[in-house]
């Protein structure tokens, strides 16, 4: 149930599934761009532009041409306002090690949420005094992490394009 749980805020965190199936989904290009951000994916059996089938295009990592996932179509010519449709197996084959790692840092700050007191920073028996955090333990995880959430995240690459 955890990791579940887990999985799930992980999974909001970065704007995609983890682990998904061969699916068809479809992408909004930008006028001019010849960079299309996509969800990760293991392989892309076929891209789509209006139906018809589409072969001038590489598969990118982030900036890297060969990698164990994509996540950037770079099409061979500038794109128009149209949709692609990507049909691809959607998540990775084996789930990064970066990205397994937060996953069990994610587990672990709910686990102990639900079995502890986090809130509490230090306690006093002479006189009894309680100093409770300023921050959740949840969003000092995603502070610590950013740059791996960064790394993967899909929620705001319409922005980066190009």
């Amino acid at each position: 149930l955890y990791i579940d749980i887990a999985t799930e805020k992980l999974n909001g965190l970065l704007c995609f599934k983890l682990c998904d199936d061969t699916a068809t989904k479809k992408f909004e290009a930008r006028k001019g761009y010849r960079t299309l951000y996509i969800n990760p994916c293991a392989e892309v059996s076929a891209v789509t532009i209006d139906g018809k089938i589409e072969t001038g295009y590489t598969l990118r990592q982030n900036e890297f041409y060969n990698g164990d996932w994509y996540n950037i179509i770079e099409f061979n010519y500038p794109l128009t306002d149209t949709v692609v449709s990507v049909t691809a197996d959607w998540g990775f084959h084996e789930l990064p090690t970066d990205l397994a790692q937060l996953l069990g840092k994610v587990f672990d700050t709910h686990s102990k949420s639900l079995t502890t007191d986090l809130s509490v920073k230090s306690k006093r028996i002479e006189d009894f005094s309680v100093t409770y955090k300023d921050d959740d333990a949840y969003d000092l995880l995603v502070m610590a992490n950013q740059s791996t959430i960064y790394k993967y995240a899909q929620c705001e690459r319409g922005i980066l394009h190009g």
